[in-house]
């Protein structure tokens, strides 16, 4: 027991010291490109293939797919309703975008030419993706399930 409040008061102490050092944070942030996208309405999440230099940004009726070296538009990905957010897994050649709409869709493209594989209904309005395991999780508020 005694050993256990050794050990807790040396981790509080440690604790205490650390945070009088200075937060070394990134300081020099600098916009390196701006991209002038054009269209209507907003956008949701972007998300960024940086070894294919893609950006996929939803626009909510359709997701566009951006070169992230020039900002030249390479593809459009029409249908959707309410576009969230893009899951990439480049391994298997697929991308998925949560499509918010009624029938909370997932619509399934191919990452090479941005063509509509498919439609999950009543799909999740969330997507993560795992390259390692080569699977995609979708999972839908408040957490009911999982597939």
């Amino acid at each position: 027991m005694h050993i256990r409040k050794i050990a807790v008061t040396l981790a509080l102490a440690a604790l205490i010291l650390a945070s009088f050092l200075p937060l070394q944070a990134q300081t020099n942030w600098k916009v390196l490109k701006t991209f002038q996208l054009g269209g209507e309405r907003g956008w949701d999440y972007i998300t960024v293939d940086a070894p294919g230099h893609r950006l996929f940004v939803p626009r909510s009726t359709h997701t566009m797919v951006i070169d992230s070296e020039t900002g030249k538009v390479l593809g459009d990905i029409p249908g959707q309703k309410l576009a969230h957010g893009v899951a990439i897994v480049p391994k298997a050649g697929r991308g998925f975008i949560s499509d918010g709409g009624s029938d909370g869709a997932i619509v399934v493209f191919d990452l090479k030419t941005y063509a509509i594989l498919g439609r999950w209904l009543r799909s999740p309005t969330s997507t993560e993706s795992s390259t390692m395991a080569l699977s995609t999780w979708f999972w839908r508020s408040p957490g009911t399930r999982v597939s």
